[in-house]
């Protein structure tokens, strides 16, 4: 917050020890494949057709995100005709996709920091402190955990995502001896810097959901490298609703 409006609100990824995650987005691929997704839809819904390869379903990730990818997946009519890694996943014991995947989101974690302030105007002047040291009013970070199991052809017979999310966001207890008005304006700041950081928890819904159903039968590589540009996507997505401000109008007191 400043005087005259909140401060950015910045979705960021914390790069934890075991994820294999770079800052720096590459090309989600999306150009490469635009021209080919028409086609692969109708592959995918045509019973006549050859499968999708994992290739085919990768690309599609990339351009059309995995929960995309998931529905399509578990469409009847990729059912009927199963390929060569949906046929392995059977003769090993895994009927479908759900049986050997799962994309679990945990709740979301909460997390405030103090604002010591008897006045608006100061408790803006101590949000932008924060700011100017952490680099946001509000945040919203993700941990994506991923854990797989191979075949006897070293693709991905199994695979479980956990994606751990933690927002932050600042608490002025002070704020409840404020007059009726200056209350009123510190409420309607928060609430918007709290709606902005509940988008970037919608959208790490939106780009990890099926994230591991989308990784059955992958290689090593392919899972690998599906898995990256799953978190790039995420990060363009995310990065794309920033930077974010609140206007506070800080002469009511």
């Amino acid at each position: 917050m400043t005087r005259r409006k909140h401060s950015s609100a910045r979705a960021r990824a914390k790069r934890p020890a075991d994820e294999d995650q770079t800052r720096a987005a590459p090309d989600d691929g999306r150009s490469s494949m635009s021209h080919q997704v028409p086609l692969l839809e109708r592959m995918a819904n045509d019973p006549r057709a050859p499968s999708l390869s994992s290739h085919q379903l990768r690309g599609l990730q990339a351009a059309k995100g995995s929960r995309y990818v998931q529905r399509l997946v578990e469409s009847t009519s990729l059912q009927r005709r199963p390929d060569r890694d949906v046929l392995a996943r059977e003769a090993a014991g895994a009927t479908d996709v759900g049986e050997a995947a799962s994309t679990v989101f945990e709740e979301v974690v909460r997390k405030t920091y103090a604002i010591t302030a008897k006045t608006l105007k100061k408790a803006v002047a101590r949000v932008e402190k924060y700011q100017k040291a952490h680099g946001e009013a509000g945040s919203t970070r993700w941990k994506v955990k991923p854990h797989y199991t191979w075949d006897e052809s070293r693709n991905v017979k199994s695979a479980s995502v956990v994606v751990t999310i933690t927002v932050t966001m600042p608490s002025w207890p002070g704020a409840a001896k404020l007059s009726t008005a200056a209350k009123a304006e510190w409420d309607r700041a928060y609430k918007k810097l709290e709606d902005h950081e509940q988008e970037h928890v919608n959208i790490v819904h939106e780009q990890l959901e099926g994230l591991a159903e989308s990784l059955i039968g992958m290689s090593k590589k392919e899972a690998k490298e599906a898995f990256k540009q799953a978190l790039a996507n995420l990060r363009k997505a995310s990065n794309a609703i920033d930077p974010f401000t609140v206007e506070v109008d800080t002469s009511i007191e």
